[in-house]
């Protein structure tokens, strides 16, 4: 991949269940054939990746991980990891530093094409964040366990709910970042809220300034893990991905919604349009659903992103679990039947 190309990528960085193993592996191909350059695996759900960060994987848990690298190589999308050191201590830092290279010499194995530090959805308020942060980023870049970087600020957006929930940013936090960090290391960024709706030509020249380098977006457009969003399906999210943005921005990583088959529309629409392409949801349709699943998600589109999982009344749910029960050999049409049943429910882990 040409580094100097605005790179475009999947992170499956949200709260609550996760693709899974065979469903993670089942989507590479697909993100091949939209285009997708980048699979980055980092669910909130891995304690190993976040809370137990400090401990190494287990020999299976190792393995699993190379047969998604492996995975992902033979159809060509480049493999990355997101760690988030969680709760790392500045007033321990010789132990905290220690327990972080032990982990990256293990990630090491897996031969990865990029290596993701996250302080995402971490509680921040303290002085001397940006340099806590810097430390720990620069110990990753020096420990080489990728050929690429980046690096996702505990503020990672303007929106005020990451003050409310995790205390008040340090004045400065971002721009303090932008300089010390080397400029080879991408910065993410959702935009001026956690979930944005499109990306002003201002807005990512602002944030250019401020960051020093133009940022790597971490798009939540289409996801579903939140308390407000978890009851939805998001399948055709109304956001504007055109070509023109990657003008302005380092490259775009979608974080997609928790159904891992239903997924591929989602991501496919805003591929499609960071190729100039429109969104395509029908073309989308056809290619990943039979002409009776597909048929039946379009009818029903507007129930699943504005009724939701929770407000259904029992004759819409029997009459959903009717409409689907015959499509379950599809894996689209199963976790319509999974989502029917409360198979996905809220993860309050997720405070924004």
């Amino acid at each position: 991949m040409n580094d100097t190309k605005p790179v475009l990528g999947v992170i499956e960085g949200f709260f609550g269940r996760d693709w899974g193993w065979d469903a993670r592996i089942a989507n590479f191909p697909i993100l091949a054939r939209e285009g997708v350059d980048l699979y980055v695996y980092a669910p909130k759900s891995d304690r190993f990746l976040r809370q137990d960060w400090r401990k190494l994987y287990a020999p299976d848990q190792l393995a699993r991980l190379l047969e998604a690298r492996e995975a992902a190589r033979r159809a060509q999308v480049q493999f990355g990891i997101g760690l988030t050191p969680f709760g790392i201590d500045p007033q321990a830092w010789r132990g905290e530093a220690a327990a972080l290279r032990a982990k990256l010499d293990q990630l090491r194995t897996l031969d990865l094409d990029w290596i993701c530090v996250l302080f995402d959805d971490t509680y921040g308020g303290m002085s001397g964040l940006a340099d806590l942060h810097v430390r720990a980023t620069d110990l990753v870049t020096e420990a080489a366990v990728a050929p690429r970087c980046a690096m996702c600020p505990a503020y990672y957006s303007d929106d005020p709910i990451l003050d409310e929930v995790f205390g008040a940013r340090p004045e400065g936090y971002l721009e303090d970042l932008g300089r010390a960090l080397p400029e080879e290391v991408r910065i993410f960024w959702t935009g001026k809220q956690v979930v944005s709706e499109m990306y002003a030509a201002s807005d990512l020249a602002e944030i250019t300034e401020r960051l020093s380098r133009k940022p790597l977006i971490w798009d939540n457009g289409a996801v579903n893990d939140s308390r407000l969003l978890s009851p939805y399906l998001p399948l055709a999210p109304k956001i504007d991905r055109a070509a023109p943005l990657a003008d302005g921005v380092s490259g775009l990583m979608i974080n997609p919604i928790n159904q891992p088959a239903l997924a591929r529309l989602t991501i496919g629409s805003v591929a499609r349009q960071w190729a100039g392409q429109g969104s395509g949801f029908d073309a989308l349709l056809e290619a990943y659903a039979s002409p009776e699943l597909a048929d039946r998600l379009r009818e029903d589109l507007h129930l699943f992103a504005t009724v939701g999982h929770d407000n259904l009344n029992a004759a819409q749910r029997a009459a959903l679990l009717a409409r689907y029960t015959p499509l379950a050999a599809e894996p689209m049409g199963r976790e319509i039947l999974d989502w029917v049943q409360g198979g996905y429910v809220f993860d309050p882990a997720c405070l924004t």
